[in-house]
């Protein structure tokens, strides 16, 4: 039986190590590519430095790289969201197109920020929305939606859910001291996933998709109430009555904090309809398994 060779490029981080204990468990062989020095297979898309061996005898690639995008940004940290998304994939494109190997499947990222902020449910054909994430995730996608040579899955993440980090870590130590909160109005819609969804998405994709883009989010996005709520009753804590203010957000995150203040309700039937089947697709379900 043949083992199959998977490439992830930026697999140092959240969801490249979950992805690398899920296809260590099917018996693939897993590469990372990373920014790391000490890392086995290093590449520095600035430099346009790749390890020439990383590509050899892949069959497919997953590409998550990108730097965090959850501190206050600035112009620097703008620059460096962008260049560590866009200009990176253009150049591993660039390098896999001239490789004398053909890999079998490219899976590469993009996000939900990719749409308009409103209160109308999103798909994979909605509008794009003009703000700063949008023209990032529409910069990012480009180079591969355009292209024709490899056979191709692309995947908005919604808010990724685990306890190793992101979003859900970060708010742990306030709940689970009794001090959660429903944020701003608390009635903007959270599409959210389990970070074990994703990784099975992007299997998925890879045996069954191809030249597609996905939502990668829940069937079933929630107000940020109703996750502040339900993330206290499975700690089993109190919440704090008064919901954290708009304005202390927008003060301390600056532009950022619209990731967190604005409205995006996003759709996940069009991969529904593949015969995806979530794991997780209730949010109690999914915040019992990564907290107990």
């Amino acid at each position: 039986m043949k083992k199959h060779t998977v490439l992830i490029v930026g697999g140092s981080g959240l969801i490249g190590q979950r992805l690398k204990y899920h296809f260590g468990k099917m018996n693939y062989d897993v590469r990372i590519l990373s920014r790391k020095k000490k890392s086995k297979y290093y590449w520095d898309p600035v430099k346009k430095i790749i390890d020439r061996e990383a590509l050899y005898n892949v069959n497919y690639v997953i590409n998550l790289c990108g730097s965090s995008i959850d501190r206050r940004w600035t112009k620097k940290r703008k620059k460096e969201i962008y260049l560590s998304r866009v200009n990176a994939t253009s150049f591993l494109i660039d390098k896999i197109n001239s490789h004398n190997q053909k890999i079998e499947k490219y899976i590469g990222v993009s996000a939900i920020g990719y749409y308009k902020y409103d209160h109308l449910l999103k798909n994979e054909k909605s509008e794009k929305g003009n703000h700063f994430l949008a023209h990032v995730c529409c910069d990012w996608e480009a180079p591969i939606s355009k292209q024709t040579k490899i056979p191709f899955c692309l995947l908005r993440l919604g808010v990724v859910l685990s306890n190793q980090g992101g979003m859900l870590k970060k708010l742990l130590l306030p709940f689970s001291l009794n001090l959660g909160s429903a944020i701003g109005s608390g009635q903007q819609k959270i599409s959210w996933i389990h970070i074990d969804d994703v990784c099975q998405m992007m299997i998925h994709c890879i045996k069954k998709e191809e030249n597609q883009i996905f939502n990668c989010v829940s069937p079933n996005p929630i107000s940020n109430e109703y996750f502040s709520k339900t993330l206290a009753k499975v700690l089993r804590k109190k919440m704090w009555k008064k919901n954290i203010p708009a304005l202390i957000l927008k003060i301390i995150f600056g532009e950022m904090s619209s990731m967190i203040l604005e409205n995006l309700t996003v759709s996940s039937k069009k991969i529904e309809a593949t015969g995806f089947v979530f794991k997780f697709p209730d949010i109690e379900k999914a915040l019992k398994d990564l907290i107990n």
